[in-house]
């Protein structure tokens, strides 16, 4: 690996990033991440000032190292606050506590605690009222009478004061209040993927279809369905199809249809989707079709010199297809024909074939030389949903190339791997994307054996995944396992993450040659081992 930096070009080690280089880039993810990178170097309040206005999205990580740099007084103010531990707010004053408190930080005081601290913020009305609710012995009941902060109160305490204070059963006519509100579907998600909120759970079981989304309802089924309502779940699961815009939404609906129900033109008709999912990919393996909307590139081994390394370029190539036409844009994915430009060429047929034949590319195999079949599959699944392998990605929280790997991560494996002179940048290079993802890849395989938990963690991370899916009574529910412990993953990211690399694992598998299908996966899965040793 130390040769391999070593052939690298200079200019990627400890990069300095300049403010002429920040202004003159477009407002986007990829600039806010350089912004992020500048305000950590040695620079004046000014500069500070001057990257930090241009940001498009100012998270909590850009803030921060903000508020460093600056020479504002209540920009620090605010950055000290929103650090503090929640007893050192006690002796706050109450533009501190507005500032940094947040009702996760609240209830972790004792009761006496709280009510010190929800008097001090009566002039902010919002944040007033949601201290003294949570400061009363009975918050629940309160909160009942307070259907414009319930959101505000339910959605933001923690598991652990909602299972004490909050579990109860919930009217139905307060329920259909709330249900179009904003923070329906994230209450709705963290209530039924709570095992221990039962008395909620039971109140769903009479709330009307109207007005609820797609996501809503499907996660209301599922509840039903976990204590073997399923006339009800029926119900919901027909109206969730229905309201579903995308086909992967669709599909699940139309799948768990079928397992309730067992009527065979449900699991016909699922066999007809134009999307690649575990439930299309189910219902073709249980009726001996063929997996046919897929397609594989590969050019000679010819290159191009458009630099897809570097962020702007491809945020440049994303702008320019956005007011294309369907013939215009294959003409200008044929500009990406070429071996290095795979990835783009793939992206961008994607596109133009409508998302109903999916590209299922091979890339960069020179650098996974000595892999083993089912560790590049692995790979491959990971790679396409993480980044659809474009080298240069960036996420609105900063996580890298073709892997997305966090800077943290990144930061921590060039430690581990002893290089000095390290700079996030070389994340871009694909070669060190993929031998730092391989490497965190085998730390994970350590602990966790099956390709959906380790898709688990490689989203939501290691302690995720032991805290919330092995060490908990996830996939031991009922009959309808693993699935309904699939669907009842805690974090919607990492739920529908887990499911898309699952079906992306099938797919390589059968492009390079590996015995294993959707089925054998699944067999693995149950009964489910503690002790994840599949």
């Amino acid at each position: 690996m130390k040769k391999l930096i070593l052939m690298l070009p200079l200019l990627l080690f400890s990069k300095e990033v300049t403010l002429d280089f920040i202004t003159q880039k477009p407002t986007s993810v990829a600039k806010d991440y350089y912004i992020w990178r500048f305000l950590d170097q040695n620079i004046t309040s000014n500069e500070a000032n001057k990257a930090f206005y241009q940001t498009k999205n100012v998270n909590r990580k850009i803030f921060l190292r903000f508020a460093k740099k600056s020479d504002d007084k209540y920009i620090k103010e605010i950055a000290r606050c929103m650090k503090l531990k929640p007893k050192e707010y006690i002796k706050e004053n109450a533009e501190c506590i507005a500032a940094g408190m947040s009702p996760y930080k609240f209830v972790s005081l004792d009761l006496e605690e709280r009510k010190k601290i929800a008097k001090k913020v009566k002039k902010f009305e919002k944040t007033y009222k949601i201290f003294t609710v949570l400061s009363s012995k009975y918050p629940f009941f309160i909160l009942l009478n307070n259907e414009y902060i319930f959101f505000n109160i339910f959605n933001q305490v923690g598991d652990k004061f909602r299972e004490k204070h909050l579990n109860y059963t919930i009217p139905t006519y307060f329920l259909e209040k709330i249900k179009n509100k904003k923070g329906f579907d994230t209450f709705v998600n963290i209530a039924i993927t709570n095992p221990k909120l039962k008395k909620i759970h039971f109140s769903f079981f009479d709330i009307s279809t109207q007005d609820l989304s797609a996501y809503s309802s499907f996660l209301i089924a599922i509840n039903a369905i976990r204590y073997s309502k399923y006339e009800i779940a029926k119900r919901f699961l027909i109206y969730s199809y229905n309201k579903a815009y995308y086909t992967f939404d669709k599909d699940k609906a139309l799948f768990w249809l079928y397992l309730i129900t067992k009527n065979p033109k449900i699991l016909e008709k699922l066999t007809e989707s134009k999307d690649i999912n575990i439930y299309s990919i189910y219902a073709k393996e249980r009726l001996h079709k063929k997996i046919d909307n897929f397609v594989t590139f590969d050019f000679e081994n010819n290159s191009n010199d458009i630099n897809i390394k570097d962020p702007f370029v491809w945020l440049e190539i994303l702008n320019k297809t956005k007011s294309l036409k369907e013939e215009e844009l294959k003409r200008f994915a044929f500009n990406f024909r070429s071996k290095n430009l795979l990835p783009v060429y793939a992206f961008l047929m994607e596109r133009y074939y409508k998302y109903k034949i999916h590209p299922y590319i091979t890339p960069f195999e020179s650098y996974l030389k000595g892999v083993d079949k089912k560790d590049r599959a692995l790979i491959y699944a990971l790679a396409r949903q993480e980044s659809r392998f474009i080298p240069s990605s960036i996420s609105t929280s900063f996580a890298l190339g073709t892997m997305q790997i966090m800077p943290f991560l990144a930061k921590a494996i060039a430690k581990e791997k002893n290089i000095d002179g390290f700079d996030l940048d070389l994340m871009f290079e694909p070669k060190i994307n993929l031998d730092f993802a391989l490497h965190h890849i085998k730390f994970l395989k350590r602990k966790l054996k099956h390709p959906l938990l380790i898709a688990y963690a490689y989203n939501g991370g290691i302690g995720f995944t032991k805290r919330k899916i092995v060490k908990t009574d996830i996939f031991d529910e009922n009959k309808f396992e693993p699935f309904l412990g699939m669907e009842l993953v805690p974090y919607p990211e990492s739920r529908k993450y887990g499911k898309k690399v699952l079906a992306n694992y099938v797919i390589y598998c059968k492009i390079l040659g590996v015995k294993e299908n959707l089925h054998s996966l699944i067999e693995k899965l149950v009964p489910f081992d503690r002790n994840h040793r599949f």
